[in-house]
């Protein structure tokens, strides 16, 4: 599946990643890496990348593998962020690559079918130019199938 066109649209679609130059370089189903440049006015009082703007690279890369891992279903989906967490673990200097995995994403799919919503967790892993892991991170996602009209009470 060529995904080139997904990762434009989600490239397009998020005026505040755009704002941090935020990219997602690579998308494949279930997996994402995203980008973020190192500019001054994202840097902390100690000139290395901000937490918040480390934080917003990786709900980007969460969601271009939660979006690839369902391209397929995605038009039909109501997917939202339950939980997410992060772990700084070294001080990020210079452009940070974030590298996103779904898990469970089959089961996913499958509890898609048979209840018509489904949980699944993406770990996102953040480094900068020399391979040093900066942070890492976890988002819980929840996806339903929208009720239709006809159903709601």
């Amino acid at each position: 599946m060529d995904l080139t066109d997904l990762r434009d649209g989600l490239n397009a679609a998020v005026p505040f990643n755009r704002h941090l130059g935020i990219e997602l370089t690579a998308l494949e189903p279930g997996r994402c890496e995203a980008r973020l440049p190192d500019r001054a006015e994202q840097h902390n009082h100690i000139h290395s990348q901000h937490a918040g703007a480390l934080f917003t690279l990786a709900d980007a890369a969460s969601g271009g593998a939660f979006v690839s891992g369902m391209a397929k279903r995605i038009a039909e989906l109501r997917p939202l962020v339950r939980r997410a967490t992060i772990e700084y673990t070294n001080v990020a200097h210079g452009p940070i690559t974030a590298h996103a995995t779904v898990n469970g994403l089959n089961d996913a799919l499958q509890s898609l079918d048979r209840d018509g919503r489904a949980n699944l967790t993406v770990h996102i892993s953040l480094g900068d130019a020399k391979g040093t892991q900066v942070a890492r991170a976890e988002f819980e996602w929840n996806v339903k199938q929208p009720t239709p009209a006809s159903q709601r009470r």
